[in-house]
């Protein structure tokens, strides 16, 4: 902060600051512009790419249903053959019709409308209700129930053997009866055999049954009736398996046969596989069973809207027709083949044909969406961020469209080498570097002015401190000079004291003079540090006891050390002085202690005292040139701020170091580190 109000008071600094925020910011402004238009080209690019692909899906789609169509048309007989062969090869691929449309002629000068009617797939055999419900079997069987006169087993039996002789369908119905009967009163074994009694296998599937001339549901229901019973003997299994079996075969009819048998399929087949723990089985006969009923939604729209059309010379070409409204939209391709003489069309199944698609764009796959007009989601991925485009399937599926995300985009820009990444760099270095520049101009700016102030304030302690001697030196010299002092004692006494005070100020001329220059070692030897600091204790001792303070010392044995005794114990000695300067005079019990120990290859001298202590923010500049800690009561004798200097000029030299911790009770502790010889 202060760095920042210097940076502000200097108007040159301020115009180079403004110049370069100019600068950063016309930089990341250009360096933006640049990636936008970037950004933009690859995400037409990316556009133009997909779009490319699905025009060429849609192409291939027209051109195989057109083929095919024109293959069904030219042999309808062999229609049956051609779906089979294109559901195997073509999994989108569900049905074929073929039809003779509504047609107008004249006849006699009078307009007459020609019913349509369909080719393929035929429709499935039907029930004659009324012949069955007529039946002489059926009918003596129904009335010895009704008339209460012989047992159930007796009117099954009646059932099974009065139709005997009968064909497959009233065969069927007997059975079918008989087993109902016979269930009724739990007789489940009995009433299997009566359902086998219609000489129709369970095994049989059901398009050879309509082959036959059966109706599909009567087969179903044959199939399902032997499931419950299975289910009821406790033969869960197999029951489970003739469902499963059972509702595949139905979910695979032809739209004609499977129109009525689409809800036996859903109960109890479907029902009874979720309830009895089949849940992947019925989770695929669900899938197959909304196939079938999509394929069911596109017979009867050709059936109900398109065969009932007149076709005439200007009928237009419809190709697509879908469901937007149902739970399971159909897809229906169709056209007028022969001149309009024959309509042929492609039942699609849209889910796969969806899947087809998102297949042809595997690249892109796990970035599109397929929805409708109004965004619902319809295939693919529900995330990936915003929408990059939206392509429409202008020819094939107008219904929907494609939605391409976001992370599309990304994904093509992390491929990209950062061609704008490198003047980016070098732009935010250089902003970042220049920032610092000015920072650090403004700190040196600001060090300068303290250095300043502080050499000001030591020209005022030194001035102070070295007239106060020479005024002194004046006086008594004067004194003498006119005659103050007569007799020798007094001349004596008084050239004691101009010679201390010559030796004071010649003591404090040293003080400057020995910071001024750097300390050098021009013959370092190997010393002992104990007896550097026996020494100091010597010269320390008494005038630490003179002022009342306990000085304790703990000298443990040590290698030695390779340096300057004397520079080494004159810093020891500066330690000393100052725990003398500093101490805590509001104290009784005033002590320093002196140690001495060896971690790994460094000697340490510690000095620590209870005295005033240092603030924990001073504790580092104490050992810059004039600095100071100011305040009351901050010692005994005044100071020029160098004597911690030169302690760290000391151990600098002898590539050792210095600093300040917490002491006792407040107090100060300096440890002066230096390495063993």
């Amino acid at each position: 902060m202060s760095s920042l109000r210097t940076l502000l008071r200097q108007p040159s600094l301020v115009l180079i600051a403004f110049v370069m925020v100019l600068f950063g910011g016309f930089a990341a402004w250009k360096i933006a512009e640049v990636r936008a238009a970037m950004q933009a080209q690859v995400a037409r690019e990316l556009t133009e790419q997909i779009t490319d692909r699905v025009t060429a899906w849609e192409d291939q789609l027209l051109e195989q249903t057109d083929q095919w169509i024109e293959n069904a048309a030219a042999n309808p007989p062999a229609a049956g053959r051609l779906q089979t062969l294109l559901r195997r090869r073509q999994p989108w691929v569900d049905s074929v019709y073929l039809w003779i449309p509504n047609r107008q002629l004249t006849l006699r000068g009078e307009h007459v409308e020609v019913r349509g009617t369909f080719l393929f797939p035929p429709y499935a055999p039907t029930e004659d209700t009324e012949r069955l419900h007529a039946h002489p079997c059926l009918a003596n069987a129904r009335e010895l129930w009704r008339s209460r006169s012989a047992s159930t087993a007796d009117v099954a039996d009646a059932f099974v053997r009065g139709c005997s002789r009968q064909d497959v369908g009233v065969r069927l119905v007997a059975s079918t009866e008989a087993a109902a009967l016979l269930a009724s009163v739990d007789r489940y074994d009995d009433a299997l055999a009566a359902l086998s009694s219609s000489g129709l296998s369970h095994d049989l599937p059901i398009t050879l049954g309509i082959e036959q001339g059966l109706p599909p549901f009567r087969v179903v229901i044959n199939r399902t009736q032997r499931g419950q019973l299975l289910m009821a003997l406790g033969r869960e299994d197999d029951a489970l398996d003739l469902y499963l079996r059972t509702g595949l075969e139905v979910a695979a009819l032809d739209a004609p046969s499977a129109e009525n048998v689409l809800t036996y399929a859903r109960w109890p087949i479907l029902a009874e596989l979720r309830q009895h723990g089949r849940p992947k089985e019925a989770q695929r006969l669900e899938r197959e069973l909304e196939r079938a009923e999509r394929r069911v939604q596109a017979w009867q729209e050709v059936r109900e809207r398109i065969v009932p059309r007149i076709v005439t010379s200007t009928s237009t070409d419809t190709r697509f027709v879908y469901d937007q409204y149902a739970e399971t939209p159909f897809l229906l391709f169709y056209r007028p083949v022969r001149d309009g003489e024959m309509g042929a069309g492609l039942a699609l199944d849209q889910p796969a044909v969806l899947s087809d698609l998102l297949s042809a764009l595997q690249r892109y796959r796990r970035f599109l969406a397929i929805t409708d007009l109004n965004g619902e989601l319809v295939s693919g991925v529900r995330s990936g961020g915003a929408t990059l485009a939206r392509i429409p399937l202008s020819r094939t599926l107008t219904h929907l469209q494609i939605v391409v995300r976001q992370s599309a985009l990304d994904s093509e820009l992390g491929k990209l080498p950062n061609q704008w990444l490198l003047p980016a760099i070098f732009v935010i270095f250089g902003y970042i570097l220049g920032f610092y520049a000015l920072i650090a101009q403004a700190r040196a700016t600001e060090n300068q002015a303290l250095m300043l102030q502080r050499q000001r304030d030591f020209t005022t302690r030194v001035t102070h401190e070295l007239k106060t001697p020479l005024a002194g030196i004046r006086v008594m010299a004067e004194n003498i000079e006119l005659g103050a002092f007569r007799d020798d004692a007094h001349r004596t006494k008084m050239a004691v004291q101009i010679q201390a005070e010559a030796d004071r100020l010649t003591q404090r001329i040293d003080e400057v003079l020995s910071v001024a220059r750097e300390r050098t070692l021009p013959k370092p030897e190997p010393f002992d540090p104990e007896e550097a600091a026996l020494l100091c204790i010597e010269d320390w001792g008494p005038r630490l006891e003179r002022a009342g303070i306990t000085l304790e010392a703990d000298l443990q044995p040590t290698d030695e050390v390779l340096g300057d005794m004397e520079a080494t114990r004159d810093a020891v000695a500066c330690l000393l002085d100052n725990a003398l300067k500093y101490a805590d005079e509001g104290k009784e019990d005033r002590r320093v202690w002196l140690n001495i120990t060896q971690v790994g290859q460094r000697v340490v001298f510690e000095v620590v005292d209870n005295g005033l202590g240092v603030p924990p923010d001073k504790r580092e500049a104490i050992f810059e040139r004039f600095v100071r800690v100011e305040g009351p009561n901050r010692g005994k004798a005044g100071g020029h701020g160098l004597g911690l200097a030169q302690v760290a000029a000391i151990a600098k030299a002898q590539g050792g170091s210095i600093r300040c911790d917490e002491g006792v009770d407040g107090g100060a502790r300096f440890l002066l580190t230096l390495p063993v010889a």
